[in-house]
């Protein structure tokens, strides 16, 4: 999964490629990718490498490539092995997007994996990543909260 992302960022426009050159190699490596790897979760990564700095787009986040990006993360984190290195990171791009994508339920499936750490994308990418991921943790559980949903009947 290491050696994927850092060709996916050689292959992004932040480097030597292009957006459609990026979604190209996570798609074919998501499409190749065993059972139980991580490497379906790569078109997500793409979708990160290329998000714009002002998003004007109302619904973006539930637009099909995002969605489909996210479902193949979904999948890719349900059937990974427990004790995967990686298993974290995708996850916390996973909380990033579903709280944005307004998916409460599945934010805070994803936050009961990883809460206490925030060493992983995005949020290391910003000068205080503890309050960043802070305030995707607390947009969860008041969306969660808000349709119905009670952080204590969580399964742990």
């Amino acid at each position: 999964m290491g050696a994927h992302l850092a060709a996916l960022s050689y292959r992004s426009e932040k480097w030597h490629g292009s957006r459609g050159a990026a979604d190209a190699f996570a798609t074919a490596a998501a499409a190749r990718a065993p059972q139980g790897s991580l490497l379906a979760a790569l078109p997500l990564f793409a979708v990160y490498e290329h998000l714009p700095e002002v998003n004007l787009v109302n619904g973006f986040y539930q637009s099909a490539v995002v969605s489909k990006a996210m479902e193949g993360a979904l999948y890719a984190v349900h059937a990974a092995r427990p004790d995967d290195p990686m298993l974290a990171h995708v996850r916390h791009l996973l909380v990033f997007f579903l709280v944005r994508a307004e998916r409460w339920s599945e934010a805070m499936n994803q936050l009961r994996h990883v809460d206490g750490r925030v060493g992983a994308l995005p949020w290391t990418h910003s000068p205080d990543p503890a309050a960043d991921y802070a305030v995707y943790r607390a947009l969860a559980v008041a969306g969660y909260e808000a349709n119905g949903g009670s952080p204590a009947t969580l399964p742990h």
